[in-house]
């Protein structure tokens, strides 16, 4: 944020960040009942989608900030959907699954900070949007094929 020259502050772009966090738990809260497939693959490719923003217009303020409550939006509501999503599928072991979501959500946390720190040295602030959009775009297609393992009804 500091390197595109932003008409705002770092401290208002987390302020706006964690408003949009707080409607993302509160959409996960208010759809997972209903569409739970449906709203974990919009938060999914809205993900995505917000970090080709990011990629394509990275030095516009506005285009920043609306990214960053998009970006929380999804990451408030994302592990709240698919952590109903594991305990639903394995309804005869809740506490199993949410064991392996928790890991799996930590492995990919710390494997996101690894893969972003080298994208970072090696080609740049302008490439780590691009490499974490090719890489997320995976996640809206895996939770498509899921359908029936992974969405039980």
């Amino acid at each position: 944020m500091d390197r595109a020259d932003l008409a705002v502050s770092t401290g208002t772009v987390l302020f706006v960040f964690g408003l949009g966090s707080t409607a993302g738990v509160w959409i996960a809260g208010a759809t997972a009942d209903r569409w739970l497939r449906g709203s974990t693959l919009a938060l999914l490719a809205s993900a995505t989608v917000c970090l080709v923003v990011l990629g394509l217009f990275g030095e516009n303020t506005v285009a920043v900030l609306v990214a960053a409550v998009l970006w929380c939006v999804t990451h408030g509501g994302i592990p709240a959907l698919l952590q109903t999503a594991g305990v639903r599928a394995a309804p005869q072991d809740p506490a199993t699954a949410n064991s392996l979501w928790v890991t799996g959500w930590n492995i990919a946390m710390a494997g996101g900070s690894l893969l972003g720190g080298a994208v970072l040295t090696g080609a740049g602030t302008t490439a780590l949007p691009w490499t974490a959009a090719a890489l997320l775009a995976t996640a809206p297609l895996t939770a498509a094929l899921a359908r029936r393992h992974g969405f039980p009804r």
